[in-house]
């Protein structure tokens, strides 16, 4: 008699652990579900970020022919400077990297990407500011993202650090 009553509570036990245990799954199903988009951090665009860093610019800021990499010609617009064929070091970055954003992620409405946004900041070591914004490129409408693709990359320089993020919108 005493080993069936026990059987009972066991079994009574095990039953309410699984309750808990399926309510909580519910719970953290309804949390993780809620309006936003999903978010994918994405090794293509972490790709697109850390080899455009390396990729090399049509300004040359010291002399001609060392052309700077996208990285320093960051730092020069950070600091205001211009290439040798005059132009701002900061006009050749909004336009290489737009050229970059629409050979790579093309965006339109016939298009499976409908929006993209890069955003390029630049940090100096030893202060407490937050990051000062470079570069800011948008592209199309950034409303109704089904998926939101994205990635970031921070590359040390010398004097700071650069931060890029980018996210591409999917309907």
């Amino acid at each position: 008699m005493n080993n069936k009553k026990a059987q009972n509570e066991i079994v009574g036990f095990v039953l309410i652990v699984v309750l808990v245990v399926v309510i909580g799954v519910i719970f953290l199903g309804i949390s993780l579900r809620k309006a936003h988009p999903v978010s994918v951090k994405d090794a293509e665009l972490s790709s697109f970020l850390e080899s455009g860093m390396r990729y090399t610019s049509e300004c040359a800021v010291s002399y001609e022919p060392d052309y700077d990499n996208m990285q320093d010609l960051i730092k020069s617009c950070y600091n205001n400077r211009n290439c040798r064929n005059n132009l701002s070091a900061c006009d050749v970055l909004n336009l290489t990297y737009t050229e970059m954003l629409k050979a790579s992620f093309p965006v339109g409405e016939d298009r499976p990407v409908k929006a993209h946004i890069l955003n390029i900041s630049f940090k100096s070591m030893g202060n407490n500011t937050p990051p000062e914004e470079i570069l800011l490129i948008k592209s199309g409408e950034y409303g109704n993202c089904s998926i939101e693709r994205g990635a970031e990359s921070v590359q040390a320089g010398f004097n700071g650090n650069i931060y890029a993020r980018m996210s591409l919108c999917y309907t």
